[in-house]
């Protein structure tokens, strides 16, 4: 599970079951996702898709029969709005919604360039959530009418996040951190969008300065990375750092794994908003990120982390040396982090923002027609 997974899941918790009810079609099989979904007593059909989603003249045969097998589906479900989770899939929320006369949402959680907007058939959807103005810029001339393109932060409870000083002992001795060691936390996907080579260089010069620095790096790689993963992963002994970084694999329990980390960096200069500051906020660790993107919004510079420069490995090594030296510093922003976290990014004010746009669709939807017009119906999903 990914950003883009975890955003579903705290949608179908938190939204109000006396309005809404969930069906989610998964793309990616058995595994964590659908667990958690089922857990939460949501039906999971299973949609298989080509990897990455894409709907080309070659595989338009192949496109057919997804699509007719996911209409087979919602038939069953009988949904009367269709929210996409991810832009390479609009197209088949699209033509979906065309089949079943409801009205779709295209859920935009990465930079994608103006040309998906058609090339992703993202004009079809009557509504487009970004997950931040970074993602929502290049669009904003593309939307047909106004309040069509929305932006909706993620949202973090941060109670599972809290870490007292015993959880902290606990997970350090878990791990093998002394006290003397200042660990850095890098939760993350391998994959090349991460830019986790450019880390390993900061953490390389970084060294030079501050011995006690070492890297816990969470996250493991989807299936078309695994050779990037087997090669980022075997990097550190090139660079001298074997004994100082530790790859953690796939975290279930990431709340807790946070207790451990006196900052948590968050490399990637490609995040659409990006999880992880919100949850080293939550979890009142300073951050440092990139100044590129989604980051920009909700990292106050000097308040409750570190913006740098993207690809600029030695900025990045002196603002960890800065953290490292400066306890009080560490401690500043991450209690002005966790006070932002749960002031602008409540995980109520997330789920409340998606359940407006549903009200306001299902209110105005004329099932079976292209346009918005007055209609009372429950509200489902």
């Amino acid at each position: 599970m990914y950003g883009a997974e975890r955003s579903v899941l705290d949608l179908v918790a938190g939204m109000d079951t006396t309005r809404f009810g969930a069906c989610c079609a998964v793309t990616q099989g058995e595994g964590p996702f659908t667990e958690a979904l089922r857990a939460l007593g949501v039906p999971v059909p299973h949609f298989s898709l080509p990897v990455g989603g894409r709907v080309a003249l070659s595989s338009l045969p192949s496109a057919f029969r997804y699509t007719w097998r996911l209409l087979w589906l919602a038939r069953q479900a009988r949904p009367d709005l269709i929210h996409v989770n991810a832009v390479k899939l609009n197209p088949y929320g699209v033509l979906l919604g065309r089949a079943l006369g409801v009205p779709v949402i295209c859920h935009v959680q990465a930079h994608v360039s103006p040309r998906a907007y058609f090339a992703r058939l993202a004009f079809g959807a009557q509504t487009i959530v970004a997950c931040s103005q970074a993602v929502a810029a290049p669009w904003q001339r593309m939307t047909s009418y106004n309040g069509r393109l929305r932006v909706v932060y993620y949202g973090i409870d941060p109670a599972p996040f809290s870490c007292s000083e015993e959880r902290r002992r606990s997970e350090r001795a878990r791990l093998g951190l002394s006290e003397n060691v200042f660990a850095l936390g890098v939760v993350s996907r391998l994959s090349p969008s991460k830019k986790l080579e450019g880390f390993l260089r900061a953490l390389q010069l970084a060294r030079m300065k501050e011995g006690r620095l070492r890297a816990l790096i969470a996250g493991d790689a989807p299936p078309r990375w695994r050779d990037y993963a087997a090669t980022i992963t075997q990097l550190p002994e090139s660079m001298g750092l074997a004994r100082h970084v530790v790859f953690l694999g796939y975290v279930r329990d990431i709340a807790s794994l946070y207790a451990a980390f006196d900052a948590v960096v968050a490399p990637s200069d490609e995040e659409g908003l990006g999880r992880v500051p919100l949850e080293a906020m939550a979890a009142a660790r300073p951050v440092i990120a990139m100044r590129a993107g989604g980051p920009t919004e909700t990292v106050l510079h000097g308040e409750t982390g570190i913006l740098v420069p993207p690809q600029d490995p030695p900025a990045l090594a002196s603002a960890i040396v800065r953290l490292a030296r400066d306890p009080a510093l560490c401690q500043r922003l991450g209690e002005a982090g966790r006070r932002r976290a749960e002031e602008h990014f409540s995980l109520a004010s997330y789920v409340r923002a998606f359940e407006g746009i549903y009200g306001q669709l299902l209110s105005t939807w004329s099932r079976g027609q292209d346009t918005l017009q007055p209609r009372s119906t429950p509200d489902a999903l």
